[in-house]
């Protein structure tokens, strides 16, 4: 495959996960995981790497979007770190964990986790429950 044929290919995705994401706010992992996946063969991965490959393509762009939106949310003062650090720590916990234990633990550990957040995120006026004015 040519290069021009290779960045037209790409440069196309890149478009449609775009526009997806501006109109209905998903969209660029939902095209470029499945596009990846298909494509990322024939650049030589592997066809049993190219999910995995696919995945951490598609987190990294995610990353980057997300520290630039962080930045620009806190430059507002719309960032409550409190907040995020809470959330997050049981999270990392479980990312620890995943690599030590069964996937049956895993499904009770994310259940645990989860469970409570989605519990406290019905309570009204749970989401200023630290900080509100």
């Amino acid at each position: 495959m040519s290069l021009a044929t290779s960045l037209t290919i790409f440069l196309s995705a890149g478009l449609v996960g775009g526009l997806l994401l501006g109109l209905i706010g998903v969209g660029t992992a939902l095209i470029s995981v499945p596009f990846l996946t298909i494509f990322l063969p024939r650049f030589g991965i592997g066809p049993d790497a190219a999910p995995l490959t696919a995945l951490a393509t598609s987190m990294a762009i995610v990353s980057v979007g997300s520290i630039s939106s962080i930045a620009s949310h806190h430059r507002l003062g719309n960032v409550d770190f409190l907040v995020s650090l809470l959330v997050s720590v049981p999270f990392f916990v479980k990312a620890v964990l995943q690599s030590h234990a069964p996937h049956h633990d895993l499904l009770a550990a994310a259940a645990a986790i989860l469970t409570p957040l989605g519990l406290h995120a019905w309570v009204p006026g749970a989401a200023c429950a630290l900080n509100c004015p």
